[in-house]
């Protein structure tokens, strides 16, 4: 029996792999990308490309399959987007494509395409609601100005007004999700100029401290230049610090933020999804209730949140604005508890 798939069973593995939305591609020997399923062709449009690269141990990896002829699987599927490396569990499959033989990489469980895919539909619920929440509001003003009538009329009925203090509070919080919403389609158009890291930093910390009259520690020896958004990346850390300071106790809270220059490159690797280049990296550190290791990944999903009454969102928004900055966040847990988030962004 051949040791690869009839051509039959070829034809139908494609058409079923378009079918099934999967993302992956096939090599020939030559170890040349012969074929993309729509999925990562869409994935490199997104990233203005229309081709990728595969790193050195994911070519040896290939190379011992023609060799074995064997399907397996493997943890280590690297592809290149724009230098950025993304790391796939892979599981490879030999077919016969015009009479040769090529592998067929199916590409799955990566946390920037899980991700990805979130992201978009949070965006696309973000405009589809993002007319409404104009009337919305206004509705809800509405609302509480009632509320706020009511109170005073009601103000000798001690259970009447109890009720109605909740009913302000939910109100609130729904005001507080609408404004989030918005901030996301704002996320979608940043406006890009020169800006200077420690005016950023300046900005944010005294709006911090004018909120909740605390004062984090800070850590910058020079000013780097980056491009971006300034009151964009003011909001993104801004969130990024509001989890820091939700995790902390008031009794012995110590939040920390440093600024420093780092080179990624592939003697000084901080992480196989951050692209090699020249960043500005921040990093919050606190001393709170920290998170699982296994969560670590999910930390920056929308709606993922371990907090009572929150909605998830403000993680969700940074990576969404870090992201348009072509930018990244990497969470990790601190030496002795708490929480440590590194930001980079491309230097100017």
């Amino acid at each position: 029996m051949s040791n690869f798939l009839s051509a039959k069973l070829k034809s139908d593995f494609f058409s079923v792999a378009e079918i099934l939305n999967l993302n992956g591609f096939a090599v020939d020997k030559s170890l040349s990308v012969v074929y993309q399923t729509s999925f990562l062709k869409q994935l490199l449009c997104d990233n203005k490309k229309d081709s990728f690269l595969l790193d050195d141990p994911t070519l040896e990896i290939f190379k011992d399959f023609f060799e074995s002829g064997k399907s397996f699987s493997s943890d280590s599927i690297c592809i290149k987007i724009n230098n950025s490396p993304m790391i796939f569990n892979g599981t490879l499959l030999s077919l016969d494509r015009d009479g040769d033989e090529v592998i067929f990489c199916v590409l799955h469980d990566n946390m920037g395409i899980t991700m990805e895919k979130k992201m978009r539909k949070l965006k696309a619920c973000c405009i589809f609601s993002g007319g409404a929440v104009h009337d919305f509001n206004n509705a809800l003003t509405a609302v509480m100005g009632n509320i706020s009538l009511a109170k005073l009329d009601g103000s000798g009925n001690r259970d009447l007004l109890e009720l109605l203090k909740e009913a302000e509070k939910g109100s609130l919080r729904i005001r507080e999700i609408t404004e989030k919403i918005s901030l996301f389609s704002r996320a979608e158009k940043i406006e890009k100029e020169t800006c200077s890291v420690k005016e950023i930093i300046v900005v944010l910390l005294s709006l911090f401290n004018m909120k909740y009259g605390y004062e984090i520690k800070v850590d910058i020896h020079e000013d780097y230049n980056i491009s971006g958004d300034r009151e964009m990346l003011i909001e993104a850390l801004s969130e990024i610090i509001e989890n820091a300071f939700e995790a902390t106790s008031k009794e012995n809270r110590d939040i920390a933020l440093s600024v420093v220059k780092i080179d990624i490159n592939k003697e000084n690797p901080f992480c196989s999804t951050i692209a090699e280049g020249d960043y500005v990296q921040i990093s919050i550190v606190d001393n709170g209730i920290g998170f699982d290791k296994n969560d670590a990944n999910k930390l920056c999903e929308p709606f993922y949140t371990t907090k009572e009454n929150r909605d998830g969102f403000g993680l969700a928004f940074a990576y969404a604005v870090l992201k348009r900055h072509r930018g990244y966040i990497v969470s990790q847990q601190g030496k002795s508890g708490g929480s440590v988030f590194n930001v980079f962004i491309p230097l100017f």
